[in-house]
């Protein structure tokens, strides 16, 4: 999972874009990522709360209060304020001004702290979707049931790797350099192994965190963190490109927006 989410998360910066290509791609993962939330995330919660009450009624109410809380705990979060200084936001509005390689070379920009820089509260809400995906994985691990436990971590280690490079690309066009991409990447990829090892050591003695119905609920939560990273940070930012590089729908703004939600999908 690691090394798989790292990887990706550093596909986009081998390449040399322009600023141009770079809103494109930033949409293309946009919607990549509210593709991943909608078609994969949330999907896999209420494949789990079927599974969980085979034969009997699903719990409606539990199933969209732990949907729902996921979204409001990153709501609450959200009062935080993590976008940084004034400056560091005029710093990265002004983009269209810059030299691409200022985005490959570390040396072009200052070393800003992450936390003050525009796009940390998105990487903070998808930090948090990972503390969850971790919990439910080593909870997964202990599960009894073996056959559900596996299909779930399989399903979390393959939407690792678009969300990913939809990470990646939306703090490109935030303004990060590439060392501090590296670093959110870095954070992104380690935070669920590492938790999901630590929830398999700590919960494993828990029986009542194991059960069908707690894993379910888990994914959901999770399921909830990403939806509102992925729609109120990242998709926003995306289409808010600076007036002189804004596209007009004919031109493909949103086609890419929709192939970048659809290619979810498409690849599994």
């Amino acid at each position: 999972m690691f090394l798989g989410s790292f990887g990706f998360g550093m596909l986009p910066l081998v390449w040399r874009v322009s600023d141009s290509s770079l809103n494109l791609m930033s949409v293309f993962g946009a919607g990549l990522m509210v593709g991943t939330a909608l078609s994969v995330i949330i999907p896999e919660g209420a494949e789990a709360f079927c599974l969980a009450f085979q034969g009997e009624a699903v719990p409606e109410g539990l199933f969209g209060f732990s949907l729902t809380a996921g979204f409001l705990l990153m709501l609450l979060l959200d009062c935080v304020n993590f976008e940084g200084s004034d400056s560091a936001s005029a710093r990265s509005q002004s983009l269209e001004h810059k030299d691409p390689d200022e985005f490959l070379h570390p040396a072009s920009k200052e070393h800003t702290p992450l936390w003050q820089l525009k796009g940390f509260s998105a990487l903070v809400g998808i930090l948090f979707h990972c503390v969850a995906d971790g919990v439910v994985l080593g909870v997964s691990a202990v599960s009894p049931h073996e056959a559900t436990g596996f299909l779930i971590a399989l399903a979390l280690i393959i939407h690792k790797a678009p969300a990913a490079f939809g990470l990646s690309m939306h703090l490109l066009s935030c303004g990060w350099n590439w060392r501090q991409v590296r670093k959110g990447s870095l954070l992104f990829s380690v935070s669920a192994p590492a938790v999901a090892i630590i929830g398999y050591s700590v919960l494993g003695a828990m029986s009542f965190v194991s059960s069908p119905t707690s894993i379910a609920t888990c994914l959901l939560l999770s399921g909830g963190t990403f939806l509102y990273a992925a729609c109120m940070h990242i998709l926003p930012s995306a289409m808010k490109a600076n007036d002189h590089h804004r596209l007009p729908l004919s031109q493909g703004r949103l086609q890419v927006d929709v192939a970048g939600g659809w290619t979810e999908r498409a690849v599994l």
